[in-house]
């Protein structure tokens, strides 16, 4: 059997790359009209109010590919940038605080950073998609410490997502290329890992099956987010209701919120190529490749977040989602909030944690328009 490298562009503003596989990471197009908000329900507008980016001019404000971004205390915002191999911090007005990273094979350095993370202590953590390492800093971005996550041979760990879980850990969303004696298969796993030693924590979640063109919703993509305070809260894509489960740290479920039982699921267009909310795959062995296939409908949810107040958001599906539900740990239906975009996106990937939200046009590296972040507020 032939193995090949193949490269794939994300949606998101991040590749991905893997031994054999090409993770195709999308998003969206038009927003649809607005429906199902509840007469007695709040609804607030969530606007752009400033951006971090800029097409020519001082190199910390420039950005090539923007593989991850976070909004961090006091109004500050982390970038990653693949491209550079560095993560720059700004405070609340937009000023460069720091840079720390660089690419290189030694300890703290980098082949591919994707994914990053700072934790309850100010610590931080990035993912190198290339090596697999998990690599530690101080609040300053000094070095700590690095392990690997799983990558070995032709066993290749690619890590989707990650999320504070509380000090010392963290919750990794991963996809895994695993050798059989019959061939290849994909796992997916929702899993936690101590920052600092790589000992395995908690598994919340784990699937593992054959890549084929008619699986249609048979891979169980999710959605998920925390507290920072060891909670986690997962959608699965293919679930029959509008339903988030939660998780203590020890990975067992502790409670469950299902609300909206009147809502029905959005069909996906024959046309489409891609769904928020989902990772379809391609497979390329030897001179053939392999393509998931679409789910029929649209998840109930395609997107979750955690605000300062402990609330959870939850975006709807959709081609162009841009509206999100509000809920509160136990359940009450709070507020709804719709998204205005900017000039030149069909739609925002927003980033909403306890420190505040920032969002990204997911196909800006496809316009003609410059890269950058949006800082977000209430209208």
């Amino acid at each position: 059997m032939q193995m090949s490298k193949k490269w794939t562009r994300a949606s998101k503003g991040y590749r991905i790359f893997d031994w054999v596989i090409g993770l195709l990471l999308i998003s969206c197009a038009r927003n649809p009209p607005i429906e199902n908000l509840y007469d007695e329900i709040p609804v607030d507008t969530l606007v752009i109010v400033d951006s971090i980016g800029v097409l020519f001019g001082d190199s910390a404000y420039m950005f090539s590919t923007i593989s991850d971004y976070k909004p961090l205390p006091s109004g500050a915002t982390a970038i990653l940038d693949e491209s550079t191999a560095q993560i720059r911090t700004y405070d609340s007005t937009g000023n460069h605080n720091m840079t720390f990273g660089r690419f290189g094979d030694g300890p703290g350095e980098f082949q591919m950073p994707s994914k990053f993370v700072q934790l309850g202590n100010s610590c931080w953590v990035v993912t190198d998609m290339l090596t697999g390492l998990i690599n530690t800093y101080d609040s300053t971005g000094k070095y700590i410490s690095r392990w690997n996550i799983g990558n070995s041979g032709f066993s290749a760990v690619t890590v989707l997502e990650i999320e504070p879980l509380d000090d010392s850990s963290f919750v990794s969303y991963n996809y895994t290329f695993l050798p059989i004696e019959s061939g290849f298969v994909s796992k997916f796993n929702l899993s936690s890992y101590n920052a600092f030693t790589g000992e395995y924590l908690a598994e919340y979640f784990s699937w593992q099956g054959d890549i084929k063109p008619d699986m249609d919703e048979e891979v169980p993509y999710f959605s998920f987010t925390t507290d920072n305070d060891g909670h986690l809260y997962i959608s699965r894509t293919d679930s029959d209701a509008w339903e988030i489960l939660i998780y203590s740290s020890d990975g067992s479920v502790i409670d469950t919120l299902s609300l909206f039982s009147e809502r029905e699921r959005i069909p996906v267009d024959s046309d489409s190529t891609r769904i928020p909310g989902t990772y379809p795959i391609t497979l390329s062995i030897s001179d053939r490749e392999i393509h998931s296939g679409l789910p029929e409908c649209h998840p109930y949810i395609s997107a979750l977040g955690c605000d300062s107040n402990g609330n959870i958001w939850a975006r709807r599906g959709g081609p162009a989602p841009s509206v999100w539900d509000v809920v509160s740990p136990d359940g009450i239906y709070l507020k709804a909030v719709i998204v205005r975009n900017s000039r030149t996106a069909d739609y925002l990937d927003i980033h909403i944690n306890s420190h505040g939200m920032l969002g990204i046009d997911p196909d800006s590296w496809l316009s003609s328009d410059y890269t950058r972040i949006y800082r977000m507020a209430f209208k």
